[in-house]
């Protein structure tokens, strides 16, 4: 599920209507309250975000979201503000798409930015795994030194009674 806060009707309708004509599931909302509540009930797998909000800063919105999510998000802007750009991508902003943007253009950026987190949390979870039976491995490698050393040590006992248990102790 893709989530959109932007105040602009027109311009959340458009991207809409791109998206769920493309196959995307989005959902729009014009109030950061609508957003919030939405958000904390179900979190999105894409954000898009507008930078200019009448009530919050997108900034602001986007600082406020990475406190618990590393969801992506990608910004929608107006304007051509470098600084904007630099402190999204700072805190955090997976793009950003200057409007008036190109129907097509929006729909392989977002298309794309999903496939990455997709493969990101895939490449995660295999990580975790990889390292999980790695764990196991090592652990059954101490196992068997443990016991070769225990075979070692008793073999040597039953050579010397006078010693018998000393191996074991050294082990």
């Amino acid at each position: 599920m893709i989530y959109m806060l932007e105040d602009d009707a027109n311009i959340r309708n458009f991207v809409l209507y791109a998206l769920t004509s493309a196959g995307m599931e989005a959902e729009g909302f014009a109030h950061p309250e609508d957003f919030w509540n939405t958000v904390n009930l179900r979190v999105p797998s894409l954000i898009l975000l507008d930078v200019m909000l009448p009530m919050l800063n997108g900034l602001e919105v986007l600082r406020r979201i990475r406190k618990t999510s590393e969801v992506p998000i990608i910004m929608l802007t107006a304007d051509n503000d470098r600084d904007t750009e630099v402190r999204g991508f700072q805190a955090g902003v997976m793009d950003f798409i200057a409007k008036p943007f190109v129907n097509e253009i929006m729909v392989q950026r977002v298309g794309r930015i999903l496939e990455l987190s997709r493969l990101q949390k895939n490449l995660e979870y295999e990580v975790k795994v990889q390292t999980q039976e790695a764990e196991a491995r090592r652990n059954q490698v101490e196992k068997l030194s443990e016991e070769v050393m225990k075979t070692l040590a008793n073999t040597i006992d039953a050579k010397d009674k006078y010693t018998n248990g000393h191996s074991i102790r050294v082990a």
